[in-house]
C-alpha cells in the first residue's frame, strides 16, 4: 500500500500491478512455508498437541484459511494505497458476517465448522475484493512488467521491516 499512492501521483499507473504482484508473491511464498508443512503435518500436531486425529480437520483448514487470508489481506492493502477506502473498509463487516452466518450454519459440525466458516469467510472476501478491484482500478488488468527498479524499491523499504517483525515473535 506504501508505493500506490506515490505511483498514482506520479501518473505511473503500469507499475502498480507489477508492485501489487510483486508483494503478492512475496507473501503467498511465505505463507505456502508455514501452511504446506501444518498441512502434511496436521495429523501427527492434532495427535501430540490435542491427543486425537480429529483436530486434523480443523487444523488444515484453519492452516489453508491462513493461506487464503493472505489473499485478502492484500487485496484489502491495494485498496488502501489506492485511496477506495469503502472497498478497504467493507472487508472487516464482510468477513465477519460471512464467518458469523456460516458457524450458525456449520454449528452441526463442531470445531471443524467453525473452521471452515473462517475459510469460507477468507474465500468469499477475497472474490468480492478480487472482483471489486477490476471494476473499481481498470489499469490492473494490464500486464505486470518484471521491472528491477520496483523490486529493489520493495525490498529495501521492506526488508527491515520483515527483519523487525520476525525478531518480536
Amino acid at each position: 500500500a506504501k508505493f500506490i499512492p506515490e505511483f498514482l501521483i506520479n501518473n505511473e499507473k503500469e507499475k502498480i500491478k507489477t508492485a501489487v504482484v510483486f508483494v503478492g508473491l512475496i507473501q503467498l511464498t511465505i505463507s505456502a512455508v508455514i501452511v504446506i508443512p501444518l498441512m502434511l503435518l496436521a495429523d501427527d500436531i492434532a495427535i501430540s498437541v490435542f491427543g486425537t486425529e480429529l483436530a486434523s480437520l480443523p487444523i488444515s483448514l484453519i492452516a489453508l484459511s491462513f493461506f487464503i487470508s493472505t489473499i485478502m489481506s492484500l487485496l484489502q492493502r491495494t485498496f488502501q494505497g489506492l485511496g477506495k477506502i469503502f472497498y478497504f473498509a467493507l472487508v472487516e463487516p464482510l468477513r465477519l458476517s460471512t464467518a458469523f452466518i456460516s458457524a450458525v450454519l456449520l454449528i452441526g459440525m463442531g470445531v471443524a465448522g467453525a473452521a471452515s466458516s473462517y475459510l469460507l469467510a477468507s474465500v468469499v472476501v477475497s472474490l468480492v475484493l478480487f472482483i471489486a478491484l477490476l471494476w473499481a482500478f481498470p489499469p490492473i488488468k494490464a500486464k505486470p512488467h518484471a521491472d528491477k527498479r520496483i523490486f529493489k524499491k520493495i525490498l529495501f523499504f521492506s526488508l527491515p521491516l520483515a527483519v523487525a517483525g520476525f525478531g518480536s515473535m
